[in-house]
C-alpha cells in the first residue's frame, strides 16, 4: 500500500491517495497522518509506517459503514413530507383559482371534476403530481374540497371583519329565499363607511324557523362570530313582511331592543316592487294586457313548436326572445316590437293539432283586440320610470332624491299629450297589423265618474290617469318611512350647516354631549 513518488522523493499511502479522489476532505478529517498523503514521508528516522496502517483502514471502514436505519427512515420520511406539501399547494391553488373564478369544482362523476381536469394540466410542470394522482390518498375528494372552500371563506370573512371594526358603524342588511332543495337561508349584507360607501356580503344562513325571534338571533350570532359589537349597530334593513318588520315581534322589533340605535329601513327595492304591484291592478286595462304577456312568454317556454315557429318567423326582424319572468319594461317593449311574429305565430300555431294550440287560439284572439296593444303601451310608460328607479335603489345613494325625481316624472305624465301621444301609437299599430279598434268594456255597474257615455279615449285617459295617482301615492306611502326621515335629518345637519343657523346651540355643549353619546 506504499507508493514512492518521483515528485516528492517520499512515499504516500497509495489507500489514501485513492479515497480522496470519492470522498474528499472526509479522508483527510478522518486520520492523523497527513504526510503520507499530501507531502509524502522521507524521514525514516522517524518511520511511523506500522501506526499508520491500522488507522488507515480503521478510517476507510468508517466511511464504508451505511447511515442506521432510523437515519435512512427520516430521510425517506421528509423527502414523502415535502412531495406531499408540493402537491397539497397544487391542489389546494387549483381550488382557490376555480373557486374565485366563480367555477363549478365538482362533475358529473369522479373523473369529470374540474379540479381534477385542472390540475392534470400541472402534471407536466411537476412530475411529483402525476404520481400522487394516481396513489389512492389524493386529497381531492369532495370532503376536502369543501373543507379548503371553507378555509376560504372563513380567511376572507375575517378579513372583511376586521376592516369593517376599523370603520367603527355599521349596518345590516337581511333578507330570505330558498335555495333549490326548497331550504330556507338568509342572506346577510355589513354595510358600512369610511371614505367611500362599502358593502360586504358576509354569507347564506339557513334557517329551521322563519320567525322574527329566529331572524333575530342569527343576526346576533353572526355579529357576535365576527366580533362585531353590536353598539356600533346604526341602521338596519329588511322586507316588509311581518316577521321581519313587525312592531312587536319582527326582527327590528327585536334587535331595536338590544341597540335603539339601530334604525329600521324599509328595503327600497322591495317598495319599488310593491308599487309596481299595486299599479298593476289599480287598472284593469294595464292587468289584463300583462297577464296575455305572461301567458305568451309560457307558451314560448314549454312549447318547443311554438318557440321554433316564433323563431323562424322572426328571424328577418330584431329578433329578441320571450322568457315568462315578472312583466317587466324590456317583456314589454319585446312583444310590441314582434308584434307581427307574435300574431303570425300564434295564427300558425292555432292551426295544429297539439295540446297548445287551444292556448295559442285563446291568445290570439286576445292580442287582435286594440285594447290589450293599448294597455301594453300604457303599462310601458309607467314601467320605464320605476324600473329606472329600481337600478338607481340597486345603487348605494341618493334614494330620497331618486324618488323624488320619479314622482315629478310621473306627474308631468298626468297631461293629455302624453296620453295622447300612447293613444296615437296604439291606433297606429292597430291599423297597420288590421287589429280589432279599441271598444269599451261591456256595461256593468261602475262609478258614474268612469262611465257617464264618455268616448274610448276619455274611458281609457280616466283610467291611464288613476293608475298614474295611485303609483304617486304608493311611492309617497312606502318610502315615507320614519327611518328615512331620520336619517334625512341627519345629512341636512351634517351637509347643509344647518346647526350654525341656531344660536342656541354652542359648539362647546354639544361636544361634552357628543362624547357622552
Amino acid at each position: 500500500w506504499l507508493h514512492y513518488s518521483m515528485e516528492f522523493e517520499a512515499v504516500i499511502c497509495y489507500l489514501c491517495a485513492k479515497e480522496q479522489r470519492t470522498l474528499g476532505e472526509n479522508i483527510i478529517k478522518s486520520h492523523k497522518d497527513d504526510a503520507f498523503l499530501l507531502l509524502g514521508f522521507s524521514n525514516w528516522k522517524k518511520a511511523r509506517v506500522i501506526q499508520h496502517s491500522p488507522e488507515i483502514f480503521d478510517a476507510l471502514s468508517s466511511c464504508h459503514e451505511p447511515e442506521p436505519v432510523s437515519a435512512q427512515l427520516s430521510i425517506k420520511k421528509e423527502k414523502d413530507q415535502q412531495i406531499a406539501r408540493t402537491c397539497f399547494l397544487k391542489i389546494f391553488n387549483s381550488a382557490k383559482y376555480l373557486a374565485h373564478q366563480g367555477l363549478a369544482i365538482h362533475g358529473h362523476d369522479g373523473s369529470s371534476e374540474d379540479l381534477k381536469q385542472l390540475l392534470s394540466l400541472q402534471v407536466d410542470d411537476v412530475p411529483e403530481l402525476k404520481r400522487w394522482l394516481h396513489q389512492k390518498t389524493t386529497w381531492t375528494s369532495p370532503l376536502i374540497q369543501i373543507e379548503i372552500l371553507s378555509l376560504l371563506s372563513n380567511s376572507l370573512l375575517c378579513e372583511l371583519a376586521s376592516e369593517i371594526r376599523l370603520r367603527v358603524y355599521f349596518a345590516a342588511t337581511v333578507d330570505g329565499t330558498q335555495d333549490s332543495s326548497g331550504k330556507e337561508q338568509q342572506s346577510t349584507c355589513l354595510r358600512s363607511v369610511d371614505n367611500v360607501v362599502h358593502e360586504d356580503f358576509i354569507g347564506f344562513y339557513e334557517m329551521t324557523m322563519t320567525t322574527g325571534a329566529a331572524i333575530a338571533q342569527m343576526i346576533l350570532d353572526v355579529l357576535i362570530w365576527k366580533q362585531l359589537p353590536i353598539a356600533n349597530l346604526r341602521s338596519q334593513t329588511y322586507n316588509g313582511t311581518a316577521n321581519m318588520a313587525g312592531s312587536y315581534h319582527g326582527v327590528q322589533a327585536l334587535i331595536t331592543e338590544k341597540q335603539s340605535l339601530a334604525i329600521f329601513v324599509h328595503c327600497g327595492a322591495h317598495c319599488s316592487n310593491l308599487v309596481l304591484k299595486s299599479v298593476r291592478e289599480s287598472s284593469w286595462t294595464i292587468q289584463e294586457a300583462l297577464l296575455w304577456v305572461h301567458e305568451l312568454e309560457c307558451l314560448f317556454n314549454q312549447s318547443t313548436k311554438y318557440r321554433s315557429m316564433f323563431v323562424q318567423i322572426a328571424s328577418g326582424e330584431s329578433f329578441a326572445t320571450l322568457k315568462p319572468l315578472c312583466p317587466t319594461r324590456k317583456a314589454v317593449r319585446a312583444v310590441l316590437n314582434q308584434y307581427p311574429a307574435v300574431l303570425e305565430s300564434l295564427e300558425e300555431m292555432s292551426q295544429a293539432t297539439s295540446d297548445s294550440a287551444a292556448k295559442a287560439c285563446g291568445l290570439l284572439e286576445r292580442f287582435q283586440k286594440g285594447k290589450t296593444v293599448l294597455g301594453l303601451l300604457m303599462s310601458l310608460a309607467l314601467m320605464e320610470p320605476m324600473e329606472q328607479l329600481t337600478t338607481s335603489l340597486q345603487g348605494r345613494e341618493q334614494m330620497i332624491e331618486a324618488v323624488t325625481i320619479v314622482k315629478k316624472t310621473l306627474s308631468a305624465m298626468r297631461s293629455e299629450d302624453k296620453f295622447k301621444k300612447n293613444f296615437q301609437e296604439a291606433l297606429r299599430l292597430i291599423n297597420e297589423h288590421d287589429i280589432e279598434e279599441i271598444s269599451l268594456p261591456q256595461k256593468r255597474c261602475v262609478p258614474r265618474q268612469l262611465d257617464d257615455g264618455n268616448s274610448d279615449p276619455t274611458f281609457h285617459r280616466t283610467e291611464f290617469y288613476a293608475a298614474i295617482d295611485q303609483l304617486i301615492t304608493e311611492l309617497t306611502d312606502r318610502f315615507q318611512q320614519s327611518g328615512l326621515q331620520v336619517f334625512q335629518d341627519k345629512s341636512d345637519m351634517l351637509a347643509t350647516g344647518i346647526v350654525n343657523e341656531r344660536s342656541e346651540l354652542e359648539s362647546q355643549s354639544l361636544a361634552v354631549q357628543l362624547a357622552m353619546f
